[in-house]
């Protein structure tokens, strides 16, 4: 239940009974490695998916917690580490896969990689209301809680049911078979509701979406909730059902190429960290690591930005890397673990990348 609050409006209040200091309209998603009561984040501030803010330092037989404050209408992307005892000014801005310069950021400032460049501009998104973005008026407020209050529900609701199925059916089969038998035949049961769960994730996804398209939107739209539930019931039912036993075997591309992502023949799929599925493509002989991020998507000043990202054949990355949208990796290219291809970049064939950003790597 947990997991499901993350990314929505229910997650704030919740965060705030553990102790933290959330200002308003904050956004949250998936906080990592985080001290409530140390943590302090103002209002309008935006912290992405896998953040790790303030974790706790073990070195030296000392294990060492400390503060951290981000600043009004401030960023921290997906994958960032912002270390204890930091405090990032307002309205700056913390990349994906990066870390601050310092444990005081300077206010209206963009650091990016690791270590750090301070970029002199920060791109403009596509303008937008106020209200779309920062400011939503009571009706959007409330629509928006009424679509996650099944983005949060309907994850649990359909584990309850898959482990109602499960329990029933290992009644039935203890009551006709010794306990070794029953245990070795329940196995198959257990993949078959893996199966018709993920069969309904996918069902619902083309409901509410369809095929993903290159799109621009506004956080406060209705097509950024059915996608974001569309998420949450792919990362709390499909992965932990079928998908998390399935990484790195041959099973993996099938049950992609279900959700519209288009995976070539013999690859070696050891992640599970796609959204927009439509929009990824795999070429043929390719191997990703384990938790590389195919990044499809990032909200910028609020706004919801998509689009295609391509990795050519017999292409190899490595765990925990980051690959963002508009972006090409040609035939052959090697990216090392914990690195980061910056959007609408194209690594040239049969080259060798590594860092965030990604740098080229001499033989």
């Amino acid at each position: 239940m947990t997991n499901s609050l993350y990314a929505t409006l229910y997650l704030a209040p919740f965060l705030r009974l553990l102790g933290a200091k959330i200002g308003r309209l904050a956004e949250i998603s998936t906080l990592s490695h985080v001290t409530p009561d140390l943590l302090a984040i103002e209002d309008e501030s935006f912290v992405a998916d896998i953040a790790h803010v303030g974790p706790a330092v073990i070195a030296d037989g000392y294990f060492t917690l400390a503060a951290v404050r981000v600043g009004r209408r401030s960023f921290i992307g997906n994958a960032a580490l912002v270390p204890g005892n930091t405090k990032i000014g307002d309205n700056t801005l913390i990349g994906v896969l990066s870390v601050p310069p310092e444990q005081k950021v300077p206010a209206d400032t963009t650091w990016l990689g690791s270590p750090p460049l301070c970029l002199p501009e920060r791109e403009q998104s596509e303008t937008f209301p106020e209200h779309l973005t920062f400011a939503p008026t009571r009706t959007l407020y409330l629509g928006r809680l009424g679509y996650e209050y099944f983005r949060v529900t309907l994850p649990a609701t359909f584990a309850y049911a898959g482990s109602v199925v499960l329990f029933l059916s290992a009644y039935i089969l203890l009551a006709g078979f010794s306990i070794p038998m029953a245990a070795l035949l329940l196995a198959p049961v257990g993949l078959l509701v893996g199966l018709a769960l993920t069969l309904l994730v996918a069902a619902i996804k083309k409901l509410l979406i369809g095929t993903y398209q290159p799109k621009v939107r506004p956080m406060w739209s209705p097509f950024v909730w059915r996608s974001e539930l569309v998420t949450a019931l792919y990362e709390n039912i499909v992965v932990p059902w079928l998908l998390a036993g399935l990484t790195g075997t041959p099973f993996m591309a099938p049950l992609l190429r279900l959700f519209g992502a288009r995976i070539g023949h013999r690859c070696f799929m050891e992640t599970t960290f796609l959204t927009e599925f439509d929009l990824v493509e795999v070429g043929d002989d390719c191997a990703v690591g384990p938790a590389c991020s195919l990044q499809t998507h990032l909200f910028e000043d609020r706004v919801m930005k998509m689009s295609r990202l391509r990795i050519g054949n017999r292409c190899s990355v490595g765990p925990r890397s980051v690959i963002l949208y508009d972006s090409t990796l040609e035939d052959g290219v090697i990216l090392d673990g914990l690195s980061l291809v910056m959007k609408g970049e194209t690594l040239s064939g049969t080259s060798h990348w590594q860092g965030s950003p990604a740098r080229r790597k001499e033989a």
